[in-house]
């Protein structure tokens, strides 16, 4: 092929030779070329192709150069065509084009650039862009030498041939630009319509070469950008440079710019950038530019960056940086309210615009300070976007400008003096702009003082003040406030000036001691001494002036090019150095790194040193007493329904911690509670900040020990939630690897489990870390336990042995390490493992805790002997046999050998009442003896043994059906993988058809279940085995003693005794009645009357939890006693009891039962809705929840239960009328579908007639308010004012009326049309006028009856009238006579203005009253498309 088209070029050549040697003459064209405004206004016959030059200076002067006539392209002569052309421009003089009919024949081609085949186009573009190329070389080598005359005529045909290029060369790369987009447009609805695609690449099978824009653009800029190297002033010369000629790189440089592929192109970008650069620097036609780069910068988000990488690299290239200043003057002069409206039409060009100024402000810091004041004054403005963009502004220019210091003595008439003035007037702006209206804006003021203090540039003088002004907005009402003040808060500590630890002891002890050492020093000062004292302790910033920051001003020029990171990497070396040292320190040692060691370098600074460290210590002092402070609000939005609030308090919290401020070790305690959250980023935080606290190295070579030390003390320490959350914490970190169960961290762990010189105490605390550790899910992690269960055993039997011979690490710490090896050994055993053999020695431990002689005393031994009772249970091949026989022996050691017979119950109750008889009163702890021979800590051992052991071996019961399931389920699921293989192999269609009929007839899997079903149900009945129509337990141990805890629990002298006995006896009965539902429902009235007989807190909580207990496993049984599950006013239990403990256990076991579907919502809900007012806030928190979440279900009840709520709280008297509105306020916000709002209101409405008729108007109040805060449709306010007879006798009450009114003003806000406000007006007034009327009628019978009068809600036009009247009375005022003594004139003609005045001053204080409430608010604004914007903002930076 390329050797065909080499021979055909060569023919062609002669023949074309031939052909213009034989023509007679040329038609060369006379003139000079002039640019049209557009390519077709060649072809035009009038003056609208006149070229610009033309028209200024010769009047209507003719352009020589058109297009005669119009030639119709055809597809087949375009080869030839371009082959003659492409001939004619390469073989001759570049001057070539000029000629008539060449220029005709490019005219044509270039018009039809689209139609042409590829290697047609290539041809044409080489063809322009080398003779192009050419053309700029030979006017360059013209223009070296000096000027003459000769060479205004050399140069007048090149001038014209240089228009022409590049005039066709613009109109080729304009075409190619304009079909490129539509094959990105074409390509994006293919890749939506499948089809198209397909139909496209057939159709280009037929071309071998495929045309890319891409490629050939490079090649094109590069060759436009060379013809601006020419020196166009000597081209045209004597004339300015043509402007119509700079606009066709103008349009072609910003042709490039809008494509965001032709920037990936490192050669185009640059090409673009100093074609841009040297038309606006070098050729005059800098507003040319300015006007086409705002033009593009409003329609394109990708170009902010680059027209300001543009603008740097033309004031880095040309020394020039009028083009950077032309536009930011532009951008400034646009008056804001035009800003304004864009934002409303056009927000995504505003958006733009804020975006180059941010990135024109930290690319030129120099330039964009010198027109800094046309910014200022959009800061005001109402475009939210300019006002960020111009406080980032701000920021990067403080930032830009950090080192010049302050003004002094000697300098205090420099001239850099504006420029610090300037920068307090930026900081003043900054703190101001924090209030701002726009949510967005307030963001970003806190996000700019967090680059500020990151890149240091925050005053000492402003750092308290920046810090409060962060804390404050931590309750700001938009969340991307909330999120940037604590990334602020977070950035300030991590680069505060003062020291790597901020503990408040310290910095004052050192501030103590220098301001001691400040008074030695200082003089004791004449009075004129001391007010000159006074004026040298002027602020730095307004006396003083750095000279080094002096001479950089004034050096650098326009052609800066700012590295915003600046020499940030020595101080980050530093900082993490002075961190790394730090943990050596002593509390008496951390000191802030600024003071010196020794009192010589004190002295050598002199007085002005000591004085600049008591001020830097008081920076610091306020600094870490603001932050210590803050600590309560960080744990406060842990709990915040926003996810974005949880994770950035978590994140600020770690750091409070490691910074050591005060109060942060227990909050960030808290931060574990995270893990629970459904969010999963939210419980990433809560591992993240767990891994970063507690597993983190100390950075001194002890990584794992000092983790080891900290997770320990950790586990020591916490408290049951805290110690839940650590747990899931820890497993989650073995799942990820990240602690390993080979780990050294968990070594050192065993180390100091193992290690018998450590306290007891500690070694507890090794052995409950090692406990989270273990994560059954992995198997390495698993067997983090099992192997290393001698060191726990070792552990149970030191612990036992120092608690039986009374060492010095006895007592509470023996115990507390019992526990925790029981605790340890209950999970020894992993999943698929099997138990341990019966000589093993941990059988022998868990016996001495167990044993009713155990060494342990006191109340210590119950959680001891828990852990262990766990341990048998999930280590003992025969759990049931062992612990009938510790049953026995708890029996034989509490009520002798009377109790080893227990086939008769009448022993066992003679025994019980003879030891009741001889009771001797009260005792306390373990030396009580309730009854005769028998001590109350052996009966309360018994007890707790029995009810214990019962609900073991029922937990044991279902797990060993657990177990037996999952076996089944493996069998089946192997079984059925051999069937399908079969299936595959035999093709038999029959196996899933027999097992389906299988399943029908009850075999298989379903009859499997429910024989596994019925045998855990035998097993179950057989542990009490108790008869309702006998009233007997005829089971196995268990049965046995199960009458004696029924006597106990109604026995007079227990019940009276001692508290340890009646908890036992009484958890012993509960855990019973969980047993068997028989005896459950038996002995419930035992266990209510209990309940309400009970003296002691914590055992009325107990008891509630047990009930709740019982209602979840026995619903059925425990529904008669759901008024008693809720607390009943007479007997003041449950919700009604006295003790914020107990009902903060009842609400929270009555939201367990009724969230989970075991306990129908029934009226009885009121009493949850009492506790939404509870005075304890534990409670609170917890009924809010509840009904939050019971808004989520299915249907949302609260809007069937809201009725009867309604009743039941507005006839409570305990309820006071603000709490009422509370409550219903938060309840009726449930209610967020209309139609449901719409129909409750109808049902409310219905209840006036019934409330007019009682003998207050609280109900018809109650009723009024809960309609006001439904948000009702028009349909339904219409047809309330339909209903106005239902509501009519009411209106004399003012608080009714004025809930009405309250409804009425919101449906006005959310009306959408006219008519519909002016009918709310219209009822509104109606509504007035029968309430003063209903009013009246009322005051005149209450004074008639001498019952107590109504208030009455006055009219706006009374009132006006009123004003109007007191106007009129200061009008009529004495006429004055002037001083002169004649007669004065009256003032009546006056009086007019004076009321104009006194209106206009009304309005005036009316809207700066208006002004003050909005800046009460913070300048709240309620705007909801702002508020979805964060939303969505929220969204995008999340998703990011």
């Amino acid at each position: 092929f390329f050797l065909a088209e080499e021979e055909r070029h060569t023919h062609l050549k002669h023949t074309l030779t031939r052909y213009y040697c034989e023509k007679k003459a040329t038609t060369t064209m006379k003139g000079e070329f002039e640019v049209p405004t557009n390519f077709a206004s060649l072809l035009e016959k009038d003056d609208a192709f006149f070229g610009e030059e033309g028209k200024k200076n010769n009047g209507r002067r003719e352009n020589s150069y058109r297009i005669e006539r119009e030639r119709d392209f055809e597809l087949d002569e375009s080869n030839e065509s371009v082959e003659r052309v492409c001939f004619e421009l390469t073989e001759n003089e570049p001057t070539r084009v000029l000629d008539q009919e060449i220029f005709e024949d490019v005219y044509h081609l270039v018009q039809n650039f689209r139609s042409l085949p590829t290697m047609s186009r290539v041809r044409v573009l080489d063809s322009l862009c080398a003779n192009l190329s050419v053309l700029s070389a030979s006017i360059t080598a013209l223009c070296v030498g000096n000027a003459s005359d000769e060479e205004e005529e050399e140069m007048a045909p090149l001038r014209s041939a240089l228009k022409a290029y590049s005039f066709f060369l613009a109109e080729v790369m304009h075409t190619s630009e304009e079909e490129a987009k539509e094959t990105q447009a074409m390509g994006i609805v293919e890749k939506q319509v499948g089809g198209a695609k397909k139909k496209s690449n057939l159709a280009k099978k037929g071309q071998l070469v495929e045309w890319k824009w891409d490629e050939q653009r490079e090649r094109a800029t590069h060759v436009m950008n060379g013809a601006l190297d020419v020196d166009l002033y000597r081209v045209f010369r004597p004339k300015p440079v043509d402007q119509a000629f700079c606009r066709l790189f103008i349009n072609v440089a910003t042709a490039s710019l809008e494509n965001p592929t032709s920037l990936k192109s490192k050669v185009t970008k640059r090409a673009t950038f100093q074609m841009v650069g040297s038309v606006a620097s070098k050729w005059g036609a800098l507003d040319d530019v300015v006007t086409a780069l705002l033009h593009v910068l409003n329609k394109h988000d990708h170009l902010s960056t680059a027209i300001a990488d543009l603008c740097g690299d033309a004031a880095d290239r040309y020394d020039d940086a009028r083009l950077a200043a032309a536009i930011l003057r532009e951008v400034g002069g646009v008056d804001p309210r035009e800003y304004k409206r864009r934002q409303l039409t056009d927000a995504a060009g505003v958006r733009n615009v804020g975006n180059f100024l941010e990135e024109i402000a930290n690319r030129m810091p120099k330039t964009t300070m010198r027109n800094v004041s046309l910014l200022i004054a959009h800061l005001d403005g109402d475009a939210y976007s300019l006002r960020s963009a111009v406080v980032s502004v701000l920021g990067r220019l403080l930032i830009a400008h950090k080192d010049v210091g302050a003004v002094n003595e000697a300098t205090v008439v420099d001239q850099s003096a504006p420029l610090l003035r300037a920068k307090q007037g930026f900081l003043d702006a900054l703190v101001e702009r924090v209030h701002d209206v726009s949510a967005f804006t307030r963001a970003r003021v806190l996000n700019t003082w967090a680059q500020m203090a990151e890149q240091k540039a925050i005053p000492l003088s402003h750092w308290l003040i920046v810090c409060d002004l962060a804390i404050g907005r931590l309750n700001d009402k938009g969340g991307l406030v909330r999120k940037a003040a604590m990334n602020l808060i977070g950035t300030m500590l991590g680069f505060n000036p003062f020291a790597p630890e901020l503990p408040t002891a310290a910095f004052a002890e050192s501030l103590r001691e220098y301001e001691a050492k400040l008074k030695e020093m200082e003089p004791t000062p004449e009075p004129e001494e001391e007010e000159e004292g006074e004026e040298k302790k002027t602020p730095e910033r307004l006396e003083g002036i750095d000279e080094e920051a002096e001479e950089e001003e004034g050096n650098v020029g326009d052609s800066e090019n700012v590295d915003a990171k600046g020499t940030d990497g020595e101080e980050e070396e530093k900082e993490e150095a002075e961190e790394d040292a730090a943990p050596a320190k002593t509390p008496a040692e951390k000191v802030p790194p600024q003071q010196p060691q020794e009192e010589d370098e004190h002295l050598a600074g002199g007085i002005e040193a000591v004085r600049t460290m008591v001020a830097a210590l008081k920076t610091a002092l306020g600094f870490s007493m603001q932050l210590a402070q803050s600590v309560p609000i960080f744990v406060a939005l842990l709990s915040s329904t926003t996810a974005t609030d949880c994770v950035e308090a978590a994140r600020v919290l770690v750091k409070l911690k490691q910074f050591g401020v005060d109060n942060s070790t227990a909050a960030a305690r808290s931060v574990l509670k995270l893990v629970f959250s459904q969010e999963p980023h939210v419980k990433q935080a809560a591992i993240e900040a767990c891994d970063e606290l507690y597993l983190a190295s100390d950075g001194q070579g002890q990584g794992p020990r000092f983790a080891a030390v900290k997770l320990a003390n950790l586990a020591g320490t916490s408290n049951l939630g805290e110690l839940a959350s650590l747990e899931v914490c820890l497993r989650e970190l073995a799942r990820d690897g990240r602690l390993s169960p080979d780990g050294a961290i968990v070594q050192a762990l065993w180390v100091d489990a193992a290690d018998t010189e450590k306290n007891f105490t500690r070694r507890a605390a090794a052995l409950d870390a090692l406990r989270m550790c273990k994560d059954d899910a992995n198997e390495t992690s698993a067997q983090i336990l099992a192997k290393r269960a001698d060191v726990v055993s070792q552990c149970l039997s030191d612990a036992m042995l120092a608690a039986g011979t009374e060492k010095i690490h006895s007592g509470r710490g023996a115990a507390i390490l019992a526990r925790s090896a029981c605790a340890a050994l209950a999970q020894c055993r992993p999943t698929e493992a099997g138990p341990f053999s019966l000589d093993s020695e941990v059988f022998v431990g868990l016996a001495r805790v167990l044993h009713p002689k155990s060494p342990l005393s006191g109340k210590a031994w119950f959680p001891c002997a828990e852990q262990a009772l766990l341990a048998v249970y999930a280590l003992h091949p025969d759990p049931e046999s062992w612990c009938a026989k510790l049953i026995k022996s708890h029996a034989t050691a509490t009520f002798g050998a009377k109790s080893t017979t227990t086939n008769s119950d009448d022993n066992n109750k003679e025994a019980t009442e003879e030891g009741a008889e001889k009771d001797g009163g009260e005792e306390e702890e373990a030396n009580v003896n309730d009854f005769s021979n028998v001590s109350g800590t052996a009966l309360s051992r018994f007890l707790w043994m029995l009810g214990e052991c019962a609900v073991r071996h029922l937990v044991f019961c279902e797990r060993l059906a657990r177990t037996v399931r999952r076996a089944r389920i493996g069998r089946d699921r192997v079984a059925h993988a051999a069937a399908e293989s079969a299936a595959q192999k035999d093709d038999n269609a029959a196996t899933g058809e027999e097992a389906a009929l299988a399943a029908a007839l009850g075999q298989g899997a379903v009859a499997e279940d429910a024989a596994l079903d019925n045998a855990r149900e035998d097993a179950e009945k057989e542990l009490l085995g108790f008869s309702k129509k006998n009233k007997k337990c005829f089971g196995g141990v268990i049965a046995a003693y199960a009458p004696i805890v029924v006597q106990l629990c109604g026995n007079e002298k227990v019940v009276k005794g001692a508290s340890v006995v009646r908890g036992a006896a009484v958890a012993a009965l509960s855990r019973l009645m969980a047993l068997d539902m028989d005896f459950c429902e038996t002995h419930l009235p035992l266990l209510f009357t209990r309940v309400k007989d009970e003296r002691d807190v914590h055992a009325r909580a107990a008891i509630t939890v047990a009930l709740g207990d019982l209602a979840f496993r026995f619903p059925n049984a425990l529904e008669p006693w759901t008024e008693h599950l809720y607390g009943t006013k007479e007997w003041g239990n449950a919700l009604r009891d006295p003790s914020s403990k107990v009902r903060q256990h009842s609400v929270t076991v009555l939201a367990h039962l009724v969230l989970n579907d075991m306990m129908k919502v029934k009226g009885h809900i009121s009493a949850m809705a009492r506790c939404l007012e509870d005075e304890d806030p534990r409670v609170s928190s917890v009924a809010r929840l509840f009904f939050a979440e019971l808004a989520k279900k299915h249907g949302n009840p609260i809007y069937n239960l809201l009725p009867d709520l309604l009743s039941r709280l507005s006839s409570d008297a305990e309820i006071s009328e603000e709490a009422f509105e509370r409550i219903m306020r938060r309840l009726c916000g449930f209610i967020d579908k209309e139609k449901q709002a719409d129909a409750l209101a109808d049902k409310l409405v219905q209840r006036f007639p019934e409330a007019s008729r009682a003998g207050s108007a609280k109900p018809a109040r109650d009723i009024s308010f809960c309609i006001s805060q439904l948000k009702t449709s028009e349909k339904a306010f219409k047809k309330f004012t339909e209903s106005w007879k239902m509501y009519e006798e009411c209106l004399y009450d003012a608080k009714t009326t004025q809930n009405f009114q309250s409804m009425f003003a919101k449906m006005k806000r959310v009306a959408k049309s006219t008519e519909f406000k002016q009918f709310i007006d219209e009822f509104d007034a109606k509504m007035s006028e029968a309430h003063a009327e209903k009013a009246a009628a009322y005051n005149v019978s209450a004074r008639a009856e001498g019952k107590e009068e109504v208030e009455v809600i006055r009219a706006e036009s009374e009132e006006e009238e009123e004003e109007a009247e007191m106007q009129e009375g200061e009008e009529k005022k004495p006429v004055v006579e002037e001083e002169g003594g004649g007669k004065g004139e009256d003032v009546a003609p006056d009086a007019a203005p004076a009321e104009d005045e006194t209106e206009q001053s009304v309005e005036k204080e009316k809207e700066v009253k208006v002004e003050e409430e909005e800046e009460e608010d913070d300048f709240s604004e309620d705007e909801d498309e702002e508020e979805e914007e964060e939303e969505e903002e929220e969204e995008n930076d999340e998703n990011a």
